[in-house]
């Protein structure tokens, strides 16, 4: 009989794994998990589990499988003494009840593996599929929808086809993406900057960096005297305000003068002349020959309408390499979208190097198996397998960090650094741990205690929303702290010689119920302290754990109280997400108040309305996870990437349709009418902030396609107010879709190609008439190809095709393509 390590192996390699929903119609919903044995041993009762990372809490009824949840989404699959050996060509069978729907492929997760105490854990192969074609296809209603109400279904090709019908204006009719507050550009008449010397006229040094910007772009001299002749053509940096509607100091002006000889960029401060060289940059247009660049003779007067434009990206749950941070920087620059929210710490994994508490790196950025079973690594989530070579278990160096930051300071983008405490912590709690571990070995009490996040003698039982037990820091014992302070201190030391931090974000987003509430510290603390401990209306009306809510709210705040106060000394701004805030409606009396993130929206509880906040006087950056939380799909259909615990779908358009000073107006689901507290302050509003979380995202590729068109949509709506915005009728928007997904068409995909990201591509509606085949690719100018299903060979298309090109009764694949790369397939029956 095998075993040992020889069966782990065995089981990794010929175990052939089919994961399958079979209904989200009942109550617990339905899956089933098999094990087929592909090889020639039979497989024994003992001697092995398997480890499954899910989304969703998992049970069987199952005699033969013991399930045990390990923690987050890390499940243990283990036989019992009712299971009998799987010969070879049999299978197994398990039948597992869940609380949540399963929807999508996405939401499975690769590389299982096989392991037993004192042995190497092994991949099974079968599973080890970024594919994930070991997840049987969503073939039925009963498998994409949530439940019998849920209305969403996956488009059909001629719904598909209603939903991309955009006029096609045969042109980018917006010459700057985003839209400048005022151009007026003459498209006829145009000046080239390659039928004579150009210079670029510089004599200002604040202006240095934006000059030699655009040189290079153009490949030209910078000069800082006026050459004077008339074979000589000068772009002129010119110190100058710019008075425009907003009072912005990023506004700036351009002038291309018809006499050909000049074009002169203004702007008081070096980010407007940063932006008005990106707005250069977009003007140019290709000629007929590829080594000419002209741009339209006209004036350019523009400013942003909000301050804070922002991207907050993720990088605990899957890491991305400093080379990728470094492109979607300068992305988000070309949009001018001018704040980096770097996610930096999370549950899963803690990606940035603290010289002085290196286990947060050597244990915290690590998902180890073996090692986790120590305490000296974070358990395997999120399907990265069991070895800490993985390419997730990564983290930037101090080096790494400092190159961001002099990436984004010279690309004019503020980076906000954000380490989630006092929840969504437990990377940061098990490598603490281990520090303790350690020195309590060497007989140091006070050294291990120093940073110790834990109160030894807690038996609070909680589960976080991401199922975690053990995630968040104690805030009653001096180690938290002391933990805070020592963070703060470090990101104002590795910030200073690039770019001054000015916002230390501490997340204080879902901190689970019940957290402290067996703890003696916290106990002790509350009664000596006399803290008011926080009472609110849903907390009064809830006997469950109405108490333990009110004890949770008022420790949390307590802590964020004292983080904020670490920052008030440093001359830093407090950033939180707004369920961080658990009375929004107490005034904000300082003189820095608090940056407020509002992801959260709810008919049903005005602690989350943003408004609320704006009128109390924090600063509000509209992070709506309807509008802006880019991990969610692009439509309804089980084969596209997302989470969809807050929407089903949310494609561009819809980006693009957002209302940042009345978001209730555009949910959707008439929460215009759900009566809730109205905007008072505007002024209170700073901004947008467009999100993506890792969970699902495991590739540079998987990022990309994401988040793009859709930023570009977030970058429009943070930059440019539309008259559409104040009113209730749909005709301006639709115009200004309109314009905005022809410029995508003919000019701004082609330019994303440019700088090699890996956008969506839209796979394309069909409509079929009796005699013609009509085709729409979601955004004018995208082609399309077609070929028989089973055929190798593609054929270009060119709307509308004859039906006399297809054969009835067979299946033909329709794609749309730029360049080398195709869109999701789309099957249509003739």
């Amino acid at each position: 009989m095998i075993s040992g390590q020889d069966l782990l192996d065995y089981i990794a390699k010929s175990v052939k794994v089919k994961y399958e929903v079979l209904s989200n119609f009942t109550q617990p919903r339905q899956i089933e998990i098999t094990f087929s044995n592909d090889g020639d041993k039979a497989i024994p009762e003992d001697g092995w589990s398997i480890y499954i990372y899910n989304l969703c809490q998992i049970e069987t009824a199952n005699l033969e499988i013991l399930v045990e949840h390990v923690v987050g989404g890390l499940f243990k699959l283990t036989p019992t003494g009712k299971f009998e050996k799987i010969l070879p060509g049999r299978k197994l069978v398990i039948h597992f009840i869940t609380d949540e729907p399963t929807i999508s492929r996405s939401k499975i997760f690769p590389n299982w593996y096989v392991a037993k105490p004192g042995l190497k854990p092994a991949i099974i192969a079968s599973t080890a599929d970024e594919s994930l074609s070991f997840v049987a296809d969503f073939d039925d209603q009963a498998k994409w929808k949530k439940s019998k109400t849920d209305p969403s279904n996956p488009f059909s090709p001629e719904q598909r086809y209603d939903r991309c019908v955009v006029e096609n204006l045969g042109k980018a009719p917006i010459p700057i993406l985003p839209t400048p507050l005022e151009a007026k550009l003459d498209a006829k008449t145009k000046i080239s900057l390659s039928e004579k010397r150009w210079v670029v006229l510089n004599a200002n040094s604040s202006f240095e960096n934006e000059a030699v910007m655009l040189s290079k772009y153009l490949n030209l001299d910078i000069v800082s005297n006026n050459p004077m002749g008339e074979d000589t053509g000068i772009i002129e940096f010119r110190s100058e305000e710019i008075s425009n509607v907003y009072s912005s100091n990023e506004s700036y002006k351009i002038v291309i003068n018809p006499n050909g000889q000049s074009i002169t960029l203004s702007s008081l401060s070096p980010a407007g002349m940063f932006y008005a060289v990106q707005s250069m940059i977009s003007m140019l247009e290709d000629s007929d020959k590829s080594d000419v660049k002209t741009v339209p003779v006209g004036t350019v007067v523009d400013a942003p309408r909000f301050q804070y434009r922002g991207f907050h990206i993720d990088v605990s749950r899957n890491f991305v390499k400093p080379e990728e941070i470094m492109k979607l920087i300068r992305v988000m620059a070309a949009y001018k979208m001018n704040k980096l929210h770097f996610h930096l710490t999370d549950d899963e994994g803690w990606r940035l190097e603290i010289k002085d508490l290196p286990e947060l790196t050597d244990v915290g950025a690590k998902r180890d198996h073996d090692l986790s079973c120590d305490g000296y690594a974070v358990k395997p989530t999120l399907g990265s397998g069991p070895y800490h070579n993985s390419s997730v278990n990564q983290y930037y160096t101090v080096e790494d960090y400092r190159n961001i930051l002099q990436c984004a300071a010279d690309h004019h983008i503020q980076v906000i650094p954000e380490v989630d405490m006092p929840g969504h912590s437990y990377a940061a709690v098990v490598a603490m741990s281990a520090r303790y571990k350690y020195f309590m070995s060497k007989g140091d009490k006070e050294s291990a205690e120093q940073y110790l996040l834990l109160d030894l003698d807690d038996k609070s039982m909680y589960s976080s929303d991401q199922k975690f037990s053990n995630n968040t820091m104690n805030p009653c014992v001096e180690g938290t702290k002391n933990f805070a302070a020592k963070i703060v201190q470090t990101l104002i030391d590795l910030h200073e010689p690039i770019q001054p931090l000015k916002i230390f974000h501490v997340g204080g987003d879902e901190v689970p119920v019940g957290a402290w509430d067996g703890s003696p510290a916290c106990n002790d603390f509350l009664e000596d302290s006399k803290l008011d401990i926080h009472v609110f209306s849903e907390c009064e009306n809830d006997e469950d754990d109405g108490i333990s809510k009110m004890k949770t709210a008022t420790l949390q705040e307590y802590f964020t109280g004292y983080v904020e106060e670490i920052c008030r000394e440093k001359k830093l701004q407090l950033a939180v997400w707004n369920d961080g805030i658990w009375d929004p409606a107490q005034k904000q009396k300082c003189d820095v108040p608090r940056l407020v993130h509002a992801w959260r929206i709810s008919r049903r509880d005005e602690r989350h309305n943003p408004n609320i906040l704006a009128n109390s006087g924090y600063q509000v950056v509209v992070s709506s996870a309807t509008h802006t939380y880019f991990d969610h799909p692009y439509e309804p259909d089980p084969e596209e990437c997302g989470l969809t615990w807050c929407v089903r779908m949310m494609d561009t358009k819809t980006v693009f349709g957002m209302k940042p000073y009345d978001m209730y107006a555009c949910q959707g689901r008439d929460f215009s009418k759900i009566e809730h507290a109205k905007l008072e302050r505007k002024s209170s509003i700073l901004g947008i902030q467009s999100h993506v979380w890792g969970e699902l995202i495991r590739s540079e590729s998987k990022l990309e396609y994401m988040l793009f068109p859709r930023l570009l949509a977030i970058a429009e709506r943070a930059w440019h107010a539309s008259k559409w915005e104040e009113s209730t009728d749909s005709v301006g928007l639709d115009k200004d879709w309109r314009d905005f997904a022809n410029t995508l068409g003919f000019k701004e995909l082609r330019r994303l190609d440019e700088m090699g990201v890996s956008f969506r591509i839209p796979p394309p509606g069909v409509k079929l008439t009796d005699e013609k085949v009509f085709v729409e690719c979601g955004y004018p100018n995208l082609r399309f190809k077609y070929k028989e299903k089973g055929v190798e060979t593609w054929i270009d298309g060119e709307s509308p095709v004859s039906m006399q090109a297809f054969e009835k009764g067979r299946d033909y694949v329709f794609a749309t393509c730029v360049g080398s790369r195709m869109s999701r397939l789309v099957t249509v029956t003739f």
